[in-house]
């Protein structure tokens, strides 16, 4: 199904989705191959299926998305961190490391997930950081990735609209 919706990687996606549906890792499925999976399990996963293969991303489906080594919450209220993205984030703690000694003042704009500012302010520890988004419901999922990040206190999360801090 997966393969006829022009999915590039269809059994890597049905790994995930299997994976999410069994709330195991995929090391555990090639593992235990022989594990029956009762009906509601099935019907989950094809149901699942069913909507990868309609075009919504993986992502969404299964909730996350990994970024730096972090666990991010993701749904449609929020892009979906890029691999690039790391890029980014990994010559910023470079440069800071490189050129701080003392704290440093990071402004997030547009934070969605939080993925960026969550990942500075883990790795960064003496580092402080400002997230700002125009999406209450961003700014929700980036303040529970940034608890279950362990940092939740160390980021002031704003809501601004139309240049106005509401």
């Amino acid at each position: 199904m997966l393969e006829l919706a022009g999915i590039e990687t269809p059994a890597i996606e049905a790994g995930v989705i299997l994976s999410f549906v069994l709330d195991c890792d995929r090391a555990y499925i090639y593992s235990h191959g022989d594990r029956l999976i009762d009906e509601s399990q099935v019907n989950t996963f094809f149901d699942l299926i069913k909507e990868r293969s309609c075009g919504k991303p993986t992502q969404y489906i299964t909730g996350f998305q990994e970024f730096m080594s972090l666990k991010f919450e993701v749904n449609q209220h929020v892009l979906i961190p890029r691999p690039e993205t790391e890029i980014l984030v990994e010559r910023i703690i470079e440069y800071v490391k490189g050129n701080y000694t003392d704290n440093v003042n990071i402004l997030d704009i547009g934070t969605g997930s939080g993925c960026i500012s969550v990942s500075l302010a883990y790795y960064l520890p003496d580092c402080h950081i400002t997230a700002v988004d125009i999406s209450y419901e961003a700014l929700k999922i980036a303040k529970r990735n940034a608890e279950n990040a362990g940092i939740g206190n160390r980021i002031k999360f704003i809501q601004m609209k139309n240049g106005f801090h509401s």
